[in-house]
């Protein structure tokens, strides 16, 4: 049974949360009573901190606890617009930046060399660098797999989610970087694109979501959702170098991507599969900041078993 998933969404999310809190904007700077303050400056939603930015972290945070566990919060410093995380079966954490770098963690402290050799990346919008995942053999195979938004040549904001796969032996560099997956959802605002393995080892999930409206040509809209033949606003089944497993749902159906699993997905902002049931869960960003859930079907089992129901695309 595959691990690694359920390790990163329990116990390590708190860190990945206040890793995030440190990279915020500053904070307004207070004055005597009743005088105006003034604000910090306005840039671009979800933009990089500046080199001047206070680190708001602590060196400590007190422990946390649930009804049912108590988790130890650690602080990691260091990190700007982290947005994914996997653990190494030694406990080392590989953390994806938005800006197109992957770093390491060990032993709680992060190493001040980003991992060289990922591609270009377009950081733009909310997009970039993204998720990032472990291939289950990996301890045999040092096989890493990541998501990012690949820029398309002669346009300086227009980027489409990429399934990128490399080796990592541990040492200062990625080796083998290839791109096993670019989808056609090539868009100018924000979108998401989550990635998670199978129970059985030898697929993979990918989510992709859909933009928000810009009527440009050539670029994936929000009712590209509910057409089979786009990528955008799907998740996808892949074999773990890319192509299309024979077993899809939709192979050989005429006007469908045999890519496709579920269609009418917002933008997913998480995805798992349960490692008891082997469910696929994912959840999104909805409308008005609201989230919601959907499990689109049993994994593993046959074609013709498997749900092909189409989430609704609320709020869009």
């Amino acid at each position: 049974m595959y691990q690694p998933l359920l390790r990163v969404s329990s116990g390590s999310a708190a860190i990945l949360i206040l890793v995030g809190f440190a990279a915020s904007s500053p904070a307004q700077q207070g004055g005597p009573p009743g005088a105006l303050t003034r604000p910090a400056t306005v840039t671009e939603p979800g933009a990089s901190p500046q080199p001047t930015d206070p680190d708001r972290l602590p060196d400590r945070i007190p422990d946390v606890a649930s009804i049912a566990h108590s988790f130890r919060v650690t602080p990691i410093k260091g990190l700007s617009r982290p947005f994914a995380m996997a653990f190494l079966p030694d406990g080392t954490m590989l953390v994806t930046e938005r800006a197109g770098r992957l770093r390491v963690v060990r032993n709680g402290v992060l190493d001040p060399q980003p991992i060289a050799g990922m591609p270009e990346v377009l950081d733009l919008r909310l997009k970039g660098l993204q998720d990032i995942a472990l291939h289950p053999r990996f301890a045999e195979n040092r096989l890493v797999y990541f998501t990012y938004y690949k820029p398309k040549p002669g346009e300086k904001d227009v980027a489409t989610a990429t399934l990128g796969r490399a080796r990592w032996d541990g040492g200062a560099a990625l080796s083998d970087v290839k791109d096993l997956f670019v989808s056609d959802a090539w868009c100018a605002t924000p979108s998401a694109a989550r990635i998670a393995f199978s129970r059985d080892g030898r697929t993979l999930f990918m989510a992709i979501g859909v933009p928000i409206r810009l009527n440009r040509p050539n670029t994936a809209q929000p009712e590209d959702s509910q057409n089979p033949g786009s990528h955008a606003g799907k998740v996808l089944r892949l074999n773990d170098d890319g192509t299309v497993p024979s077993d899809n749902p939709f192979v050989g159906r005429a006007g469908y991507k045999p890519e496709v699993y579920a269609l009418g997905i917002r933008n997913s902002l998480g995805l798992f599969v349960h490692p008891q049931t082997g469910e696929l869960w994912e959840h999104e960003n909805g409308p008005m900041g609201a989230t919601r859930s959907i499990s689109s079907g049993p994994v593993g089992t046959t074609a013709g078993r498997w749900s092909r129901t189409v989430a609704r695309t609320a709020g869009i």
